[in-house]
C-alpha cells in the first residue's frame, strides 16, 4: 500500500491503462500484482493481490476488471 499526496485522478491519467487499474475512489491497482479476485454480494470484488493484500472494486468498476483481466 502506498499513500500518495497527490489526486488519484492525476495519477491514474499518468499511468498507462494497459498496466493500472482504478478500482475505487481510494485505491488503483497494478494489473500484474493481482492474483486472484471473488464476487461481493453487493457486486463489488474482493482482489487478492501479492504480498497478502487484499482490495476492494466498487461495483461500477468491477464489470470493466473483469474485461480487462479477460474473464
Amino acid at each position: 500500500r502506498l499513500i500518495c499526496t497527490q489526486p488519484l485522478k492525476d495519477l491514474e491519467l499518468a499511468l498507462p491503462p494497459a498496466r493500472f487499474f482504478r478500482a475505487s475512489r481510494q485505491a488503483i491497482l497494478n494489473l500484474d500484482n493481482v492474483l486472484s479476485y471473488e464476487a461481493l454480494p453487493e457486486g463489488g470484488l474482493r482482489v487478492q493481490l501479492r504480498a497478502s493484500c487484499t482490495e476492494l472494486v466498487s461495483r461500477r468498476r468491477a464489470r470493466h476488471l473483469r474485461a480487462l483481466l479477460g474473464e
